[in-house]
């Protein structure tokens, strides 16, 4: 009996979840937390209005005591690269896509 490897979207990732990732010969630790919205000293309502109903501006992601709004952010803090994918960095969707192959 097969046993179901969880497959996870960054979006899916629980609150408390750790992300680890070896890169350059050196651990990298990504904490997931609740998702706050970003230091403005007087936003206006209708700046706040759009940041709740569509979660622009929102941080998630912790990564040495930083928040991130997105792993694609923190991927490229990581690496210096622009043009890198979080998804890709952190491994999230490799599973999905080789699950589908296998089943066509």
């Amino acid at each position: 009996m097969k046993i179901p490897i969880p497959d996870f979207d960054a979006s899916d990732l629980p609150v408390g979840a750790i992300i680890r990732r070896v890169y350059n010969g050196e651990e990298h630790v990504v904490t997931v937390d609740r998702a706050v919205m970003p230091y403005c000293p007087r936003p206006s309502l209708r700046a706040q209005r759009e940041a709740i109903t569509a979660r622009r501006g929102w941080w998630r992601y912790i990564y040495r005591e930083r928040r991130y709004k997105t792993l694609t952010a923190v991927a490229r803090e990581m690496t210096g690269c622009a043009t890198i994918n979080g998804n890709w960095f952190f491994g999230l969707r490799a599973r999905r896509r080789r699950l589908r192959r296998t089943r066509a």
